[in-house]
């Protein structure tokens, strides 16, 4: 340091070890003149303290090293030398604070400041946090302490306090045993210790119950504290209620296995998927089940593996719409494990995050194959519908058509739905009276009705059509719509209109080829009474003739005379009925009487032998609803030609003919069986036609006649060969009478 007079420096003793102190002391240091306000010199720890060689700092002014004193540099020296210290905070970054202690000297060349420096930024950062750290546990929600290694406590926060229900000076300093409940105390000092020995964090949870009766969950978390050496000094601990937290999670978790075994008993699939990479996260036992797969191969899959691939395109296409819409519904077909498709409906949505993201795409799957083959069955009825070959109508409960096949377009006219009723298509009053008081009364009570109805073509003519009226029941049982399916009869009318007549016809000609026989029949039946009522005239006469003749006498030869008459009357009726071909008559009859009454006009009238009647009669038969005159004239014809048939094969000892009744559970049967030739070979009742015969000689109509009188009594007409013997069996079998 040069002195005042600009003489040779280091001049002296002490100035020679001011320098030596600035050299080489290891504290920084500066030499300020206090009126110029500059530095004159700065040792080297200062100058690395300020960033900057020792040339550099010399005549730099105080100002541009620290931010103050900006005001009065002379003020701030005078201050700093008479109080001995201060803290500044320096300019040069990165900004630091530092401890300053200033000492005025006297020198030659005039008052000096030395001012020796020290950083204390370090300290004022740790005294800082320290301070922010005891503010921040003060306020903490949580209970929070700090005990040494033998269970002292040495600071705590209000919180600790509070739920010890303590002041401050009853707990520091003092273990568990005084401030702790009696039956926690045994577990804190198991706990501390357990921390001090692993030296590791440990998590415990205790229930305890407050004054008030309530139970509250305690979660306490202790960890090792260390001091700023890294020794183990004690334990930090951090007391949490956490009751309400364990009964939202309890609660959460019920919720979650209520969720999920809801989820698993649905019939609906369900399909989660992480929303960025669309890899399956879950999935519940239905969509396994629909897939024929398990959990865990399709855990990590993407839809589109088991996606049948012509509707892979489709799904990746919605697949890219997933974060502008919401929710989506599509339809796309499933691969089986095996291979098979699975129509199904997706309902796909997003799944967000608390803070808003987008985290999973759920999607809920349904199985419409059953929808799919329904669809498709209704189609198929459509079509039936409207290929079938007559009306069909859908109405509403006032009868108005809603629907209408194209039968019924075509044929009845194109109405507007809805406002059309049927009954304004029925060609009569009659027909109208039918639809309106019979068809629909009763399609509601009993679900159906039918009957012939004559219904205006476009033409305005009159078509006949066998019609069925449905009802159909919503599911709460009352009737919304009704439907009406008809059949054209015209041609049916016309050609049963012709059979009728032709039936007429053929019956009169069968009946005009057995006068012959039946005029043998009739001399043979007439025969008894006129031969009595001849034997009872000629004893009349004779009694007469006797004067001794007694009144009573008399009286009973008349009585029998007029018995034979009667019965003589009866037969000749009956035979009249038989030729005249009248309509069935159907009645309540016993069969087995018919037939009793019918052998003595089978067995008469034939040339040759005559094979044996044998009568094998059940007589629990029920009443049958039937017209005895044509009944019998069946049995007759049946009869004849099981007679026959015997003669042919054994002419000399024809076997015989059996007449056999029998109950059904239908009602009754009547069985002729012969021990004839049997049947030819191809005949086949249901296809039989008037004039088929097998005879060289026959007109080949009784069999027919038989036929149709048997269909007229709503009955069936069979006939089979006998497998183990010669001959054939025909059977009759007949409705029981309602």
């Amino acid at each position: 340091m040069e002195s005042a007079s600009g003489d040779e420096p280091h001049s002296s003793p002490g100035a020679s070890l001011f320098d030596q102190l600035f050299r080489h002391a290891p504290f920084p240091q500066v030499l300020v003149d206090p009126e110029q306000g500059t530095v004159l010199r700065a040792s080297p720890a200062a100058c690395d303290l300020l960033q900057g060689p020792g040339e550099d700092l010399e005549g730099v002014p105080l100002a541009d090293l620290f931010p103050e004193p900006e005001d009065d540099l002379a003020e701030f020296l005078d201050r700093l030398t008479r109080e001995w210290s201060a803290s500044l905070r320096a300019r040069i970054p990165p900004a630091r604070v530092l401890e300053l202690r200033g000492t005025a000297l006297e020198t030659g060349e005039g008052t000096r400041v030395h001012i020796a420096l020290q950083d204390v930024s370090a300290e004022t950062e740790l005294t800082a946090a320290r301070g922010f750290r005891e503010s921040l546990v003060e306020h903490f929600p949580d209970a929070v302490f700090l005990k040494d290694r033998q269970g002292v406590y040495e600071t705590f926060n209000a919180e600790f306090l509070r739920r010890l229900g303590r002041d401050h000076d009853e707990v520091l300093g003092v273990r568990d045993r005084e401030v702790v409940p009696p039956e926690l105390v045994e577990h804190c000092t198991a706990t501390d210790r357990k921390v001090l020995t692993e030296e590791r964090p440990y998590v415990t949870e205790r229930w305890l119950q407050r004054d008030s009766g309530e139970w509250t969950l305690l979660q306490i978390l202790k960890l090792p504290y260390r001091d700023t050496d890294g020794h183990l000094h004690g334990v930090i601990g951090v007391c949490r209620d956490v009751t309400e937290l364990h009964h939202t999670e309890r609660r959460l978790r019920t919720s979650e296995h209520q969720l999920r075994e809801i989820l698993e008993a649905s019939p609906e699939g369900l399909w989660m998927g992480d929303f960025e990479s669309l890899e399956t996260v879950e999935v519940n036992g239905a969509l396994c089940e629909m897939l024929g797969r398990s959990r865990e191969e399709l855990l990590g899959t993407r839809p589109d593996e088991w996606i049948e691939p012509a509707d892979r395109p489709a799904f990746w296409e919605e697949a890219t719409r997933r974060r502008e819409a919401q929710t989506r519904r599509y339809e796309i077909s499933l691969l089986t494990q095996a291979g098979d498709r699975v129509p199904v409906v997706a309902n796909v949505s997003t799944s967000y995050d608390p803070e808003g993201a987008p985290r999973y795409s759920v999607a809920f799957v349904t199985d419409i194959t059953h929808l799919k083959e329904t669809e498709r069955s209704l189609q198929r009825v459509a079509d039936i519908l409207e290929a079938f070959p007559g009306p069909v109508m859908l109405c509403s409960t006032d009868f108005k058509v809603l629907y209408q096949n194209r039968f019924a377009r075509e044929t009845l006219g194109d109405y507007q739905p809805g406002t059309t009723p049927v009954s304004a298509l029925a060609g009569d009053h009659t027909a109208h009276e039918i639809l309106q008081r019979q068809a629909v009364p009763t399609a509601r009570e009993d679900g159906s009705w039918t009957g012939e109805v004559s219904l205006l073509d476009r033409t305005g003519r009159e078509r006949p059509f066998l019609m069925t009226v449905l009802a159909h029941p919503e599911s709460d049982g009352q009737v919304e719509r009704l439907s009406a399916v008809g059949v054209d009869i015209a041609g049916e009318k016309e050609a049963e209109a012709r059979e009728k007549h032709y039936l007429e016809q053929l019956n009169r000609v069968s009946r005009l080829i057995s006068m012959g026989e039946l005029v043998s029949v009739l001399s043979h039946q007439l025969n008894q009474p006129l031969t009595a009522l001849s034997n009872y005239a000629t004893a009349g006469t004779q009694l007469l003739a006797q004067k001794s003749a007694m009144p009573s006498q008399i009286q009973e030869l008349l009585e029998g005379m007029g018995s034979e008459a009667q019965k003589a009357s009866g037969i000749l009726t009956h035979i009249r009925s038989f030729l005249k071909g009248q309509a069935p008559d159907l009645r309540p009859l016993e069969v087995n009487p018919l037939i009793r009454e019918l052998v003595p006009f089978i067995c008469t009238g034939h040339s040759g032998k005559v094979p044996p009647i044998e009568l094998d009669l059940d007589e629990d038969l029920p009443p049958v609803k039937a017209d005895g005159i044509q009944l019998q004239e069946a049995v007759f014809n049946l009869a004849r030609n099981g007679i026959e048939s015997c003669r042919e094969r054994n002419p000399e000892s024809p076997g015989p003919l059996i007449l056999r009744t029998r109950r059904t559970e239908e009602g009754a049967e009547i069985r002729v069986i012969d021990h004839g030739t049997g049947l030819p070979d191809g005949l086949d009742l249901e296809a039989l036609e008037p004039f088929f015969t097998t005879k060289e000689k026959g007109l080949g109509l009784g069999l027919w006649i038989v036929k149709s009188i048997v269909q007229s009594h709503g009955g069936r007409l069979d006939a089979w060969n006998h497998p183990d013997r010669p001959g054939a069996t025909f059977r009759i079998a007949l409705p029981a009478a309602a």
